[in-house]
């Protein structure tokens, strides 16, 4: 990544890096908890907490958009618990109710960029933390991406983007700024695929 954009980058992060946190107990809560008994095959019974975000299991996409001209999309935005505060990675959201997958990546790619895809395939699918959650996460890859329109972020959402050859993800995820296992994974997946085209 040469030095512009690499400083371009880190100008980004610092605009988007939390300062200061405080804990809100009064408020209806996003996560909750939900505790089952559990009884096994082999008779045992075990006690076990399921995490559910927003009163559903949370499973995601995580969209790899790819442009015409090649470039992969990285989004920046604030991760506020995170050791600098701010992530990069790929568009991702929870998929909402009465939408598939799919639907859901395209709509959180659009939401997040601006950016419509022609076609979309399925990577991977992976569960996000399968001790405490049910949550089924799936990698798309978006090609032939353009701009259609202006970003649609929510009130509390802040999502900055930049355009990458695939050799600069590869570098910005050697160097320590994109470090989040789905990302990571998302990276693998679309590096072989893009690679094998």
């Amino acid at each position: 990544m040469n030095k512009q954009k690499l400083e371009e980058l880190n100008h980004i992060i610092n605009e988007l890096k939390t300062v200061r946190k405080e804990l809100i107990v009064d408020r209806k809560n996003f996560l909750t908890i939900e505790t089952y008994k559990c009884i096994l095959n082999n008779g045992h019974t075990i006690i076990r907490e399921k995490l559910l975000k927003g009163g559903i299991d949370g499973n995601a996409a995580v969209i790899v958009p790819v442009t015409k001209e090649g470039k992969l999309l990285l989004v920046v935005e604030p991760r506020v618990f995170t050791d600098s505060t701010v992530g990069i990675g790929f568009p991702s959201g929870y998929i909402e109710k009465g939408e598939d997958a799919i639907q859901g990546g395209l709509r959180e790619l659009l939401e997040e960029t601006g950016y419509c895809a022609d076609n979309i395939e399925e990577l991977d699918e992976f569960y996000q933390d399968v001790g405490c959650s049910a949550a089924l996460n799936k990698i798309f890859i978006a090609l032939g991406c353009v701009c259609k329109s202006k970003q649609y972020l929510d009130e509390s959402e802040f999502v900055k983007f930049i355009e990458c050859t695939l050799e600069e993800v590869l570098a910005l995820e050697q160097k320590g700024y994109i470090k989040s296992a789905s990302n990571k994974l998302a990276i693998e997946r679309a590096k072989v695929y893009l690679k094998g085209r």
